[in-house]
């Protein structure tokens, strides 16, 4: 979901400016060029009281702001899902909050279970809605769904064919180091590398990846990330639906990444889901790690910083 400003539009419809506007509800004309513009801006209680009976004052009986889901969830709206999940901890949790946010359109998402058929990977790509829950490194059938989508191969960690997938995720643990997957690789380095057709060179993002031991030592603070595709009417089809896969490198990034995506605005164009090309973005942000101080569960120990989420693009 996503917050839609009208203030731009009440005020053009008044014709005002930023001082007619910052008269109007007490403000610097400065806030309220950054409200007319839907800049970062913050309001006390009372200004946002007053900004909202003008509103209604002049028309907009909704109000100054309307909530809306983004366009890449359009074709879930009174429709059906195939939700792909293999882990019992985060991505279950990840499963229930995207499951709450279809319902509020509709939509019914369903628990698919299909392992790494590929055969019945794509036909349910084909023809539904899908949701692909966790890297490779937690979902066979993501790697499945990615391969599909890139025209590449599944669990072929041949270079020619690592080279040609949407992205790859680069570290140290043993899925990386096992060499059974076209998108996970071992390096010295952590992160997600993602390829864009348009430069000569892919796209590099530092994942502070900690071990165990690493997780039972002091309080430290680090960098996570998740990559996405979404593709709308994927591998040629006629029906109108759309895949999307959230890969967190770790089971943390994969339930910021797929909270972004149901709340926030994530930078992907209408005009780019009319196109039926893959779209490949990034969510990046800040976490903290209290210090390990006895018997408990490592996974919760990590927290994400507040407001320390970007999207790339722009990169």
């Amino acid at each position: 979901m996503r917050v839609i400003s009208h203030v731009s539009r009440m005020v053009a419809d008044l014709e005002w400016d930023e001082e007619d506007l910052g008269r109007a509800i007490k403000v610097d004309p400065r806030t309220a060029r950054k409200l007319i513009n839907d800049e970062n801006w913050e309001l006390r209680r009372e200004t946002l009281y007053r900004l909202l009976l003008l509103g209604f004052e002049h028309g907009l009986d909704r109000g100054v702001f309307d909530v809306r889901p983004h366009e890449l969830w359009e074709t879930f709206r009174s429709a059906q899902a195939s939700i792909f999940r293999e882990d019992l901890t985060w991505d279950t949790s990840v499963e229930k909050s995207i499951r709450r946010f279809l319902q509020h359109l509709d939509c019914t998402p369903n628990l698919a279970y299909a392992g790494d058929d590929e055969e019945e990977i794509r036909r349910t790509i084909r023809t539904r809605n899908c949701i692909f829950i966790g890297s490779p490194k937690a979902n066979r059938a993501t790697e499945v769904a990615l391969a599909l989508l890139s025209g590449t191969r599944p669990f072929d960690s041949a270079v020619d064919n690592r080279g040609a997938m949407l992205f790859q995720l680069l570290g140290k643990s043993p899925q990386h180091k096992s060499g059974g997957s076209a998108f996970l690789g071992e390096s010295t380095w952590c992160g997600i590398v993602v390829r864009d057709p348009g430069k000569d060179h892919p796209h590099r993002v530092k994942v502070d990846w900690l071990s165990d031991e690493e997780l039972r030592g002091p309080a430290r603070t680090g960098h996570d990330a998740a990559a996405i595709v979404v593709c709308r009417k994927p591998l040629g089809t006629v029906s109108d639906v759309t895949t999307v896969a959230i890969c967190g490198y770790t089971g943390l990034a994969t339930q910021e990444a797929a909270e972004q995506l149901i709340q926030g605005n994530p930078p992907i164009s209408p005009e780019q889901l009319t196109s039926s090309e893959n779209i490949g973005i990034v969510y990046t942000f800040q976490f903290k790690k209290r210090a390990y101080s006895g018997p408990r569960n490592l996974d919760g120990l990590k927290v994400p910083v507040p407001k320390s989420g970007r999207w790339h693009p722009p990169w």
